[in-house]
């Protein structure tokens, strides 16, 4: 979806946006689906709907995405110097700055959310392409199934026996999404790869104070941009599908949080 030039504002503004490409969207369905359709709870979106205040994050991101306003993201940052574009554009920084971004598509939203479909689907991404013989040997028997599903809802299709997306570019998926798809990577880390110039993991531990939180904030924002100069970099790019994931947080929840 496209973005007009109207200068927003406000925080209302771009909700208002939003609300109005969500009913064009998916027009008829009632407040409650539409809330369904983004991830969120009737009374979570009723209540953001009608609240002057800044949203939760991932809720921001939910609205903005769910609407199909995926390249009014970047500008829906730039317009608080504080709050919504302070908050969401240090944590986002990296990945915005991803060319060619997009929504994952509506016919197969829900399918990406089991495991095996979202790794073919990543593995169909691949500048290359992938060969039905690595996504059988990588997902095994539901390999037939997921191809089959992904062309009928022509997502997919095929150049020199290799699987392409019909649609390329980076997905933007919300942190919800994010966290849901953890134990999915972590299935596929596997021990016996180390020591041979294939895998790498750590853990550590320690109580922060706000400057050594900041710090490591810092480590590993410049740790995925450095990651993400080097898997863009076509010059690197092969047959080995390949992944990299790292996150970080404290044990301890924040209270009083927004929705």
């Amino acid at each position: 979806m496209i973005v007009d030039d109207i200068q927003y504002k406000d925080w209302s503004q771009i909700l208002s946006k939003c609300i109005n490409d969500l009913n064009t969207k998916y027009p008829g369905e009632s407040e409650a689906n539409l809330a369904e359709k983004i991830g969120l709870s009737r009374a979570t979106f009723n209540r953001i709907k009608n609240d002057k205040s800044l949203p939760r994050i991932d809720n921001i991101i939910k609205i903005i995405l769910g609407s199909g306003n995926i390249n009014f993201l970047t500008k829906a940052l730039k317009i608080h110097g504080s709050g919504l574009g302070e908050s969401i554009g240090e944590i986002l920084e990296v990945a915005l700055s991803e060319k060619d971004k997009i929504n994952i598509p509506d016919t197969i939203k829900n399918h990406l959310l089991e495991p095996d479909y979202f790794i073919t689907y990543l593995m169909c991404s691949m500048s290359k392409g992938v060969s039905k013989e690595m996504i059988r040997d990588v997902v095994g028997s539901p390999a037939k199934k997921i191809i089959n599903n992904f062309l009928e809802f022509d997502i997919i299709f095929v150049h020199e026996n290799k699987y392409h997306l019909k649609n390329q570019g980076i997905i933007v998926r919300d942190f919800i999404n994010f966290k849901h798809h953890l134990p999915t990577y972590s299935k596929y880390y596997q021990p016996n790869h180390v020591g041979k110039k294939r895998n790498y993991c750590h853990s550590l531990t320690e109580g922060l104070n706000q400057n050594g939180l900041t710090k490591i904030l810092k480590a590993h924002k410049d740790f995925h941009d450095k990651c993400k100069e080097i898997l863009r970099e076509p010059g690197n790019h092969g047959e080995i599908p390949y992944f990299s994931v790292a996150y970080c947080d404290s044990f301890n929840s924040i209270q009083g949080l927004r929705e």
